[in-house]
């Protein structure tokens, strides 16, 4: 939640660091997806991409906040035929990710930031 005074990418930066452990004097930012209303939370969402170098982070879920982190490659979330749609086991767009997924939420912010990313990709 962004706090008075603050702007959306200072509450996401302060957000990660809670939530997940990543100190935001690490995270350089790449740029934002587009904002949309999320009724299951009844907040207004902007998604950000920032760059966390080095690889193997030991990131710390916050059990108040989020059950896990889940470090996906970004091939795989690039990778069209690894999504699923569907109802079971769960509804709508989703990726199976070892023994769980990426669904809900996460995978509507997704879906919107993935195409943008995949075209300004450089081709091999």
């Amino acid at each position: 939640m962004v706090r008075q005074g603050e702007s959306a990418w200072e509450a996401a930066l302060r957000e990660v660091e809670e939530e997940i452990g990543v100190p935001a004097r690490l995270l350089s930012p790449l740029g934002a997806g587009l904002p949309f209303y999320a009724a299951v939370t009844n907040f207004s969402v902007v998604p950000f991409v920032a760059w966390l170098p080095g690889r193997n982070f030991p990131y710390q879920a916050d059990p108040r906040e989020l059950k896990a982190v889940i470090d996906v490659g970004l091939d795989r979330l690039l990778d069209a035929e690894a999504w699923l749609e569907g109802a079971h086991p769960v509804p709508g767009r989703h990726l199976p990710v070892e023994d769980t997924m990426i669904w809900g939420l996460t995978a509507r912010l997704l879906a919107d930031l993935l195409p943008r990313i995949s075209s300004a990709s450089p081709t091999p």
